[in-house]
């Protein structure tokens, strides 16, 4: 809804917008996706997808819905369509798309912005690693220009991305792995502008810029004073859900700043007392890293376990815990809690008392 209310806002053109689900999508909620198109003056379409198509892979999704795959079903559900613009659910769309549906693809498949967290090196997809496609290539599948007929002479999208997850069992991003690895060569790669991640223009503290911003893996937080998430906010107050998500929006960005002033207070009133032994458990990352230099503490210095065993805990009033939300395959909360330590007295969770900028919890 959030999607399309900040579409239908900025871009002047005449719009239909289809909307790809299953059964989850209920009455209520269509009918307020069809408030939104309705009151711009645009139109839509609704295609229903039985997720029994995808077979036994619907099952094995792990951290994905089977509804991220349903893209791969454009060229065969819009048989008469050359030409369409997908876009994930999760995006704040601050700019015209028409410039967007107005680049010329004709001699390519599909046109897509490079993969933010890829480029920059944050991490290595499966298909980068594999070498089915150049990491200057490989783009985020969030936001695809797609040329319907270049796709359907390229043959079967769907047999090609099923295909492909059975013979890629180790994909973790499998539509997105599936498209960068099938069309690497025929793919214009455009600006990031068009499928720019929040958190970069978080990091960066950057204004709202005519771009799309792709909330990938976070949620709205007004806690961080950043200009873009504030616009986003007064955009999901215009939709036909912004009454009844408005204080929760607000609610769930105050109660992390409180929780994390809280934690903070706890920690540095222990960390301050004579005698007070810190202990930091977890493996050497930025969330380690930036809990050690918050208590003034240097790496080497520091006493540093990246595993530890239950019967290794020391339970008394003169150790104090710093650990990771993922120590130990994230199993050092439990591991801790097992071993009778209290959380925000014997351990304290970097992610609860770091900023979000520094590897903190968003909400």
């Amino acid at each position: 809804g959030t999607t399309m209310q900040s579409i239908v806002e900025n871009t002047k053109s005449p719009i239909v917008f289809h909307i790809l689900h299953d059964d989850t999508l209920n009455e209520i909620n269509k009918n307020k996706l069809s408030l939104i198109a309705d009151n711009s003056g645009n139109d839509i379409e609704f295609h229903h997808f039985n997720s029994d198509v995808f077979g036994t892979f619907a099952d094995s999704m792990n951290r994905f819905t089977i509804g991220t795959m349903f893209r791969i079903m454009l060229p065969d559900i819009m048989p008469d369509l050359k030409k369409i613009i997908y876009l994930d659910t999760d995006l704040f769309v601050n700019t015209d798309i028409e410039e967007l549906w107005n680049l010329n693809i004709d001699n390519y498949c599909l046109a897509a912005a490079p993969d933010c967290s890829t480029i920059r090196n944050w991490g290595t997809p499966y298909a980068v690693a594999a070498g089915q496609t150049r990491r200057d290539r490989y783009f985020n599948a969030g936001v695809l220009c797609m040329n319907l007929d270049n796709i359907r002479k390229n043959g079967s999208l769907f047999q090609q991305v099923m295909d492909y997850v059975s013979d890629n069992p180790r994909t973790w991003l499998p539509d997105q792995d599936a498209l960068n690895a099938i069309f690497s060569e025929k793919t214009l790669m455009v600006d990031e502008k068009w499928n720019y991640f929040i958190d970069e223009a978080r990091k960066n503290n950057e204004k709202a810029e005519k771009k799309i911003y792709h909330y990938a893996a976070t949620l709205l937080m007004l806690h961080t004073n950043n200009e873009i998430d504030r616009v986003c906010y007064f955009t999901i107050l215009r939709t036909p859900w912004g009454e009844q998500m408005e204080d929760g929006l607000l609610c769930n960005s105050m109660g992390r700043i409180v929780d994390r002033t809280a934690m903070l207070e706890k920690l540095l009133k222990k960390a301050t007392q004579n005698n007070i032994r810190l202990v930091f458990y977890g493996g050497e990352n930025s969330s380690i890293r930036n809990a050690m230099r918050l208590l003034n503490r240097k790496f080497d210095s520091c006493e540093w376990h990246e595993h530890l065993k239950e019967n290794e805990i020391i339970c008394d009033d003169n150790t104090v815990y710093i650990v990771s939300a993922d120590a130990d395959d994230s199993n050092g909360l439990e591991i801790l809690a097992n071993a009778g330590l209290e959380n925000g007295e014997n351990y304290f969770i970097t992610q609860r008392f770091l900023h979000y900028t520094e590897g903190g919890f968003a909400l």
